[in-house]
């Protein structure tokens, strides 16, 4: 629900991009809040947009990890 809001998005695609990541980096399902928080903390460091950064990461995080 965290990165609902942040990133403005509806729940549906927020789970989906949370499970992308989660997986793409071999994480436990518990660990969505600490995905979030790097999400935001990168977007106030880079001027990025939460929305931006969890969709690039959608589709990368499997060759990041």
């Amino acid at each position: 629900m965290k990165l609902a809001t942040l990133a403005g998005l509806d729940f549906e695609d927020a789970t989906q991009k949370m499970t992308a990541a989660l997986r793409g980096f071999h994480m436990e399902m518990d660990e969505g809040e600490r995905v979030t928080d790097v999400y935001s903390e990168l977007a106030a460091k880079a001027a990025a947009e939460v929305e931006g950064i969890a969709y690039a990461m959608s589709k990368t995080a499997s060759i990041g990890a």
